[in-house]
């Protein structure tokens, strides 16, 4: 679902009715159906999956070979089964948050006051840490099994959440805040199981956006994004310059930070992350400011790795173009050999190596994408769309699951026992 205060529809998009929308797909238009399995090749009615299928992918021409192939079958299954959650808007209007199974089930469905954002796995507590979205401040704990509200707490005087965290490996809940009076960022610690407050500590940078957990176990990168305020998204952008958007390093030991890596673009804001095996971080940009001021030069993803710059990835005017300035989430590869960012508001899915830093000629184009999530064992991700729909990014034909009680999934999405996407 695209960020209201910087996507194309506004929050009028979320609120209203969704309608059924289309794909575009290899450059055909296929509408759905309003209920049942559409194929996009054939439009016949399918069999329901083991695991929800995917857009095909649109490729340009390449070269045989020069580009990793992630629908072969030399490197075992493509997808594999595995539960799903996310936070929604519900067909009854209502927010909340839905676990889905692999077949297309409903788990169960947890209403909530107000629109989430992020959602974390907690297997060692068998729990759901659910954030809400910025400028909100409540978070929650639910039961991974039933859905049932285990913990209520909120940011604390003056502070607002924005919406993302880690949980350590030693139960420490890490989550990314603001002070309301000048969007100053903080990290703030606390315990992963009761919610107490351990300690708040500055994070050097207005806007903090996305944190994740570095592989030693004690640091964290954080994505500062830039915006000096807390107000809509027209502020932010007019503040384009008042702070420059960078990656912030800190062992939460302590809270020291051990680097800061500035964007190569003043406006460009770092909002979400991914991280390799090897400690590499793999992160998206949005573009701040108007969509007409977008240079269609300046890449929009990159890579970090140690004491380095952060290295733009490699694309042409084109692919950054469809882009539309905006990427809305980042996902890697459990082998960390490819990444994958999504553009809710260019309505694709793209991916790059991460070895080469160049993106793939693939597109994976479906309406409103944004979430991305790893189950084990696959090398392709989960999307979810604000148009309600889950869907493979393998070379599967396109279905769409009926039934569900869902109108839209928002901007995150976990799989139970995978990896989340690291999204707004």
């Amino acid at each position: 679902m695209t960020d209201p205060d910087r996507g194309p529809a506004g929050e009028e998009r979320w609120q209203a009715a969704i309608p059924a929308g289309s794909i575009d797909c290899e450059r055909r238009r296929v509408s759905w159906a309003a209920a049942g399995l559409l194929s996009l090749a054939g439009c016949s009615t399918l069999p329901l999956p083991s695991t929800t299928s995917a857009p095909s992918p649109h490729r340009s021409s390449d070269p045989p070979g020069s580009h990793d192939a992630p629908g072969s079958s030399e490197s075992g299954p493509a997808t594999a089964q595995a539960d799903v959650v996310s936070g929604c808007r519900l067909v009854d209007g209502r927010m909340g948050v839905a676990r889905v199974a692999a077949d297309g089930s409903v788990r169960w469905v947890r209403p909530l006051s107000m629109r989430v954002h992020e959602i974390l796995v907690d297997a060692p507590r068998a729990c759901l840490h659910v954030f809400a979205r910025r400028p909100g401040r409540e978070r929650w704990c639910l039961s991974i099994d039933s859905g049932t509200v285990l913990l209520h707490g909120d940011s604390g005087p003056g502070h607002v959440a924005c919406g993302h965290g880690i949980v350590t490996r030693d139960g420490l809940l890490v989550t990314t805040e603001a002070r309301l009076t000048d969007g100053t960022g903080s990290l703030a610690v606390r315990e992963a199981g009761g919610g107490r407050l351990i300690a708040r500590f500055d994070c050097g940078g207005f806007d903090p956006h996305m944190i994740a957990a570095m592989p030693d176990g004690n640091t964290v990168v954080v994505a500062i994004g830039g915006a000096r305020d807390g107000e809509g998204g027209a502020a932010r952008r007019s503040r384009a310059t008042s702070s420059r958007s960078a990656l912030a390093y800190f062992d939460l030991r302590d809270g020291r930070c051990l680097g800061r890596y500035e964007a190569w673009h003043p406006a460009l804001s770092i909002r979400h992350l991914g991280v390799a095996p090897d400690g590499r971080v793999l992160f998206g940009t949005q573009w701040r400011g108007a969509e007409t001021s977008i240079d269609p030069e300046v890449p929009l993803l990159g890579s970090h790795h140690g004491g380095e710059r952060p290295r733009p990835v490699s694309g042409d005017a084109a692919q950054w173009t469809e882009l539309r300035g905006y990427v809305g989430s980042v996902a890697v590869s459990e082998d960390g050999a490819q990444a994958w960012a999504s553009s809710p508001r260019g309505g694709r899915v793209v991916r790059w190596s991460v070895r080469a830093n160049r993106l793939s000629p693939e597109v994976w184009l479906l309406q409103d994408v944004c979430g991305l999530a790893f189950v084990p064992g696959s090398r392709v991700p989960l999307l979810s769309t604000g148009a309600g729909r889950l869907a493979v990014a393998n070379a599967q034909p396109v279905v769409r699951q009926a039934g569900l009680p869902v109108q839209a999934w928002d901007n995150h999405m976990a799989s139970i026992g995978g990896r989340a996407s690291r999204s707004r």
